[in-house]
C-alpha cells in the first residue's frame, strides 16, 4: 500500500507521457494485486487489470502519435524524493517482519472480516474501506494525469491541415 502511495506521489513530478503510462501501468498492477489479496477472489482484479490496460493502450498509440521524439528529462527532486521515500518504505517492512508496529494489532487483521458474505457491503467496514478510499483517490489522480496529458491552453492536440476549396 504504501508503494502505491510512492508511486502516486512520483507521477506528480514526470511530464513524458511515456513515462507517466509506464508508471499508470505499474499501479495498475500493483491495484490488482492488492484487490486480490483483500477480496481473496481474483476476479475483480482481472476483470480492473483487463480494463485498465486497455484503456492504456489507447492512450500509449495516442501519445505515441503526439511525442514520438520526445527526450525524457531528469529531474532532480524526483530523484530527492526518491531518496527519502524508500528509506520510509523499507522501515515500514522491517517493522512487519519483526512485529514492531506501532499500530493496535487488532485494527490491522484483515481475517476477522473475510468471514463476511461475499457482498459489496464488506467494502464498506473499517478495514476494508481502505480500498475504496484507495480507488478514489486513484481515479482522482488519473483525472489529474489526464487533464495534464490533454494541455487546453495550446489548442487541439494534432492539428488538422483543411484546405478552403
Amino acid at each position: 500500500m504504501l508503494l502505491m502511495l510512492i508511486i502516486s506521489i512520483f507521477t506528480i513530478f514526470i511530464s513524458h507521457p511515456l513515462t507517466l503510462s509506464i508508471m499508470l501501468f505499474i499501479q495498475t498492477i500493483l491495484t490488482c494485486l492488492f484487490t486480490g489479496n483483500l477480496t481473496l477472489n481474483y476476479w475483480y482484479s482481472y476483470i480492473l487489470f483487463i480494463i485498465m490496460v486497455g484503456g492504456m493502450l489507447i492512450i500509449f498509440i495516442y501519445m505515441i502519435n503526439i511525442a514520438a521524439n520526445e527526450k525524457f528529462k531528469s529531474n532532480m527532486t524526483l530523484y530527492l524524493i526518491l531518496l527519502t521515500m524508500l528509506p520510509m518504505y523499507f522501515l515500514t517492512k522491517f517493522y512487519k517482519i519483526f512485529n514492531l508496529s506501532i499500530f493496535n494489532q487488532d485494527t490491522l487483521m484483515f481475517k476477522n472480516f473475510m468471514n463476511i458474505n461475499f457482498s459489496m457491503i464488506k467494502y464498506f467496514y473499517m478495514p476494508l474501506s481502505m480500498i475504496l478510499t484507495f480507488a478514489m483517490i486513484y481515479l482522482f489522480i488519473i483525472l489529474i494525469l489526464t487533464v495534464k496529458i490533454s494541455n487546453f491552453t495550446k489548442g487541439p492536440m494534432r492539428q488538422m491541415n483543411y484546405e478552403n476549396t
